[in-house]
């Protein structure tokens, strides 16, 4: 992943800047969990246990089919790995703004790791809410049969158009992708360990942002 191979905001970084951050994106996206998190959107399922760890709601019945999908379905990483490895940069939107603000940051300063970390988490978001875009699913039927389950009748209001999903983040139809920035959300909790948020009131006062993780785990402070 060379600067080189960037798009053209990414181009306009400085070279140290874009040399560390490709380095960052390829660390990351080199990681086990990376992986994982990418083919469980492929499968179009969380695994049990990250369905329940993620406190998805509607999950609290026994029988919940979701129970029966203790591992990825075959194919699913073998999909994900080549597209991770082979990642076409030119198909990200990067916002030119964050770009100038992390360009021009002094380098090891604290606004360059936060810029940096502002970078890495939006990519993050949209690789995730691409793969569920390209509609790679393996089994859409079955996705949808248990997706779509409920305990009760009348519990259909608890129901979310994906399991895979952040509890602070349902609101699919305000997001600019829709339902794949939820899943975007998703897959930024699950390889950063929360949703990346910024005090941009800071900012405005002339300081320097903080930065917050939203996380959706059990047991984890918010």
């Amino acid at each position: 992943m060379d600067p080189a191979d960037l798009d053209i905001y990414v181009r306009s970084m400085k070279e140290v800047p874009a040399q560390i951050f490709c380095h960052a994106l390829k660390n990351m996206l080199s990681i086990d969990l990376t992986l994982e998190t990418y083919a469980q959107i492929i499968d179009g399922l969380p695994t049990v246990d990250i369905a329940y760890n993620c406190r998805s709601p509607g999950l609290f019945s026994d029988d919940h089919p979701i129970e029966d999908h203790q591992e990825l379905c075959p194919g699913a990483v073998e999909r994900a790995q080549p597209f991770m490895e082979g990642l076409d940069m030119s198909i990200l939107t990067f916002n030119p703004k964050l770009l100038r603000s992390y360009s021009r940051a002094p380098i090891s300063s604290r606004p360059f790791f936060l810029r940096l970390v502002e970078l890495i988490a939006s990519v993050l978001h949209e690789i995730g809410a691409l793969l569920f875009q390209l509609n790679l699913r393996l089994h859409q039927g079955d996705v949808d049969a248990v997706t779509k389950w409920t305990a009760e009748p009348g519990d259909e209001e608890l129901l979310r158009p994906t399991l895979l999903n952040h509890m602070l983040y349902m609101d699919h139809d305000v997001y600019p992708s829709g339902v794949a920035d939820m899943v975007g959300f998703w897959a930024e909790d699950r390889i950063i360990g929360g949703v990346t948020v910024f005090d941009r009131r800071s900012e405005e006062a002339g300081a320097f942002p903080n930065i917050y993780l939203l996380s959706n785990r059990v047991r984890t402070t918010d």
